[in-house]
């Protein structure tokens, strides 16, 4: 098997790991992060990619972790790490299109939760499914 899907196919299970984990727990462990920040951070040294390239990924990881310092944790550390990883692995401009697909499908739910199941402003919803959801949507439309 090719190392860029064995890649491709470690990334996924890497989000949907930190997906269902985050839907459960609304919590994200570290560990796995930080090894699949190595795994991909060597991947993309490997391959020859550009170290300034690398690092420009991690600035959404950046904006969500200064975010949550910001609203005093409503929106999680947790996801600034995953999003770390996610900078590693797609660079900045994909990271950006997935955060804003993830931003726009949260808060449809959070709408939809609002209004049909009564639940307040206050309410913690889980982002990283999201995420998820929308990586499979950057797949399907670099594909089409």
């Amino acid at each position: 098997m090719d190392i860029i899907i064995v890649n491709e196919i470690a990334f996924i299970i890497f989000l949907v790991f930190m997906g269902i984990f985050d839907f459960f727990k609304k919590e994200i462990p570290t560990y796995p992060c930080i090894v699949g920040f190595i795994v991909f951070l060597i991947f993309n040294l490997i391959r020859g990619e550009n170290i300034g390239s690398i690092l420009l990924g991690l600035s959404v990881s950046v904006i969500i972790y200064l975010s949550s310092l910001a609203t005093r944790g409503s929106i999680g550390k947790g996801d600034a790490l995953v999003y770390a990883v996610i900078g590693i692995k797609v660079g900045l401009l994909i990271s950006i299109e997935i955060l804003i697909y993830s931003l726009m499908m949260s808060s449809l739910a959070g709408i939809l939760l609002i209004i049909l199941f009564k639940k307040n402003k206050h309410y913690r919803l889980a982002f990283i499914p999201f995420t998820v959801l929308s990586y499979g949507v950057v797949l399907c439309l670099e594909n089409i």
